[in-house]
C-alpha cells in the first residue's frame, strides 16, 4: 500500500474595513475567503479536504448565510446559492488530467452554528473514494497555484450590535487524515460612532481672491478617510 502526506498551511480573510482593526458599521453584509494549500515539501496530493468554521452566534445572523463560491488549482467557481438552500453539491470530471469524479458539498448547520465544506476525490466507475495515492485532487504546491484552493461565502452581523462589538471567526482545515489546523482568527469591530469635522473660522472680509481654508476632523476608532467639502456660490450650493 502505498503511503504519503499532502500537508495543509492556511488562511482567513474577511471585510477589511478601515483601520488594522477593520472597522465596520454593523450594517454591511460580511464576506470571508478560506485559503488551502497543499504545500509543494508535500509527499503526496490530497484526496480529501474539510473545512469547518463555527459562528458566534451572538454576533453572526448564521439564518443569513449564502455560498459563494469556491476554487482550487487554477479552476473558479463564483455563485451565489439562495440562502433558503442549506446545502450544494458539485460533481466535477477532472479527467483527462486525472481519472476521478471531485464532488464538492457545502453545507450549513443551524442548529449547530456552523457551516462545512468538503472536497472529495471519487473513482468514476465505482464511485468510491479513490485508493491511488496520486490521483488525489490537490498536488503539492510545486507551481503555484496548482496545489491552493478556497472557498467563500457572506454573511449579515446581527443587527443593533453595540459600539465596540468584535466579530471574531476563524476556521479549521483538513486534509485527508492529518490533524485539524486552525486558520488566524480575522477580527471586525463595530464602530457606531461618526465622525465630527469642523471649518475653522474665517475673517468676514478678505483682502484677496485667494485664501487658505482650514478644517479639522477627528474618528477616535475609524479615522478620518476623506472629507467632502461644501461651499456656495452667489446662493447656489455645491461640493467637492
Amino acid at each position: 500500500m502505498q503511503t504519503g502526506n499532502s500537508f495543509d498551511p492556511n488562511d482567513k480573510k474577511g471585510q477589511y474595513g478601515a483601520t488594522e482593526n477593520h472597522y465596520l458599521n454593523g450594517q454591511e453584509n460580511l464576506n470571508y475567503i478560506i485559503f488551502f494549500e497543499n504545500i509543494d515539501s508535500a509527499t503526496a496530493p490530497a484526496g480529501e479536504v474539510f473545512i469547518t468554521d463555527i459562528f458566534d452566534s451572538t454576533t453572526l445572523n448564521i439564518q443569513s448565510l449564502k455560498f459563494t463560491g469556491f476554487g482550487f488549482g487554477d479552476r473558479q467557481f463564483q455563485f451565489v446559492i439562495p440562502v433558503s438552500d442549506t446545502s450544494f453539491t458539485y460533481d466535477i470530471n477532472l479527467n483527462p488530467e486525472k481519472n476521478i469524479i471531485l464532488r464538492v458539498n457545502g453545507k450549513v448547520d443551524y442548529s449547530e452554528n456552523q457551516v462545512s465544506w468538503s472536497f472529495r476525490s471519487f473513482d468514476p466507475v465505482t464511485m468510491d473514494l479513490t485508493d491511488d495515492i496520486d490521483l488525489g485532487f490537490l498536488p503539492p504546491n510545486v507551481n503555484s497555484p496548482e496545489g491552493e484552493g478556497y472557498v467563500t461565502f457572506t454573511i449579515e452581523p446581527k443587527p443593533n450590535l453595540p459600539h465596540l462589538t468584535e466579530i471574531n471567526n476563524g476556521a479549521s482545515i483538513v486534509f485527508d487524515n492529518n490533524l485539524p489546523i486552525i486558520t488566524p482568527i480575522w477580527k471586525n469591530t463595530i464602530d457606531k460612532v461618526k465622525p465630527e469635522s469642523n471649518v475653522l473660522s474665517l475673517s468676514a472680509m478678505q483682502s484677496d481672491t485667494s485664501f487658505n481654508i482650514t478644517w479639522t476632523g477627528n474618528d477616535t476608532e475609524s479615522g478620518v478617510s476623506f472629507y467632502d467639502i461644501y461651499y456656495s456660490v452667489n446662493g447656489n450650493n455645491t461640493y467637492e
